[in-house]
């Protein structure tokens, strides 16, 4: 493993914080609830604004717990603990979603009907197998929805 060098220690501890958002995105879910989500981490005054030093603030005490070695930058190692930290409500809706009956195991009754609801999804032509050109198209179809949501979000606003 390569050492850095000292002046490049700000560049991975932007890094770092840079790879935080999505994590922060991901984790909150659907996009109404990524605003939620951004002023219960950092608007820690809870003036309904989030400044740019409340943000490093708190961004700086994440790096202050996860800095096991205390050299100012998250190594991959100690960035990972904080990833993990902000993936996990999203790691337990996941489970949830998949432990249908609600006993905290997943059966692999359950894991299947993963399989299931993918290839209703997907395979348009019912022949129990997914074509590159159906998975392409059912992207676009995502992409189309995804479109039209924003632009009527940003209709109504």
């Amino acid at each position: 493993m390569r050492h850095l060098a000292a002046g490049s220690r700000p560049i991975v501890l932007v890094a770092a914080i840079v790879l935080t958002i999505p994590a922060l995105s991901i984790a909150a879910g659907k996009k109404g609830q990524r605003a939620d989500a951004l002023f219960e981490r950092y608007d820690t005054n809870q003036d309904q604004v989030v400044t740019a030093s409340e943000v490093n603030a708190e961004r700086s005490k994440t790096l202050a717990t996860h800095d096991a070695n205390g050299d100012g930058a998250l190594t991959m190692a100690e960035f990972e603990q904080v990833w993990l930290e902000r993936m996990r409500p999203r790691l337990e809706r996941a489970f949830q979603r998949l432990d249908t009956d609600g006993d905290a195991r997943v059966s692999s009754g359950e894991y299947q009907q993963t399989t299931d609801r993918l290839m209703s999804r997907l395979d348009t032509n019912g022949d129990q197998q997914i074509t590159r050109d159906e998975l392409l198209a059912a992207r676009e179809a995502r992409k189309g929805r995804r479109g039209k949501a924003r632009r009527q979000e940003i209709q109504s606003n």
